[in-house]
């Protein structure tokens, strides 16, 4: 059962459109939301991207809430990554269903999986993807599907 899936054929863009699914979150440092074309591409024609342009600090972007389906519901969150410099991204799901993953983005595609379960029906969560350091980082083809 597919929840959501946010492939790159053009979820992340046009550039002019990116990230309006995804709300961007900078929360200390200084960092650019950047949309990925050709070779920071994994499939279609977008990725969405977050770059380290001076301090590193904590910047992020997440989804809107998400609804749980049943209590005890297990939740499989997808996504593939690449990067170059000194960052680490963080994975996450957060609010009833919860799960994480801290890791530093490698120069090739790389897929990553995170697995949570629901504590209560009908709660809701949200999805995170933090960047924690320098460097940048790419993200795409993500998919939550309920298990």
């Amino acid at each position: 059962d597919v929840v959501s899936e946010y492939a790159g054929a053009g979820r992340w863009g046009p550039p002019g459109a990116a990230f309006k699914w995804w709300t961007k979150w900078l929360w200390s440092g200084e960092y650019d939301f950047v949309v990925g074309k050709g070779q920071d591409v994994h499939s279609g024609k977008y990725s969405a991207g977050i770059v380290c342009v001076g301090d590193a600090g904590r910047a992020a972007i997440f989804t809107p809430n998400l609804k749980a389906a049943e209590a005890g519901d297990t939740y499989e969150l997808t996504v593939f990554i690449k990067g170059e410099g000194k960052n680490k991204v963080r994975i996450y799901m957060e609010g009833t269903v919860s799960a994480s993953k801290t890791l530093t983005a490698e120069p090739k595609w790389t897929r990553v999986t995170i697995t949570g379960k629901a504590a209560k029906a009908g709660g809701s969560f949200r999805v995170y993807i933090d960047a924690l350091g320098k460097g940048v980082f790419y993200v795409d083809d993500m998919k939550l599907v309920r298990k």
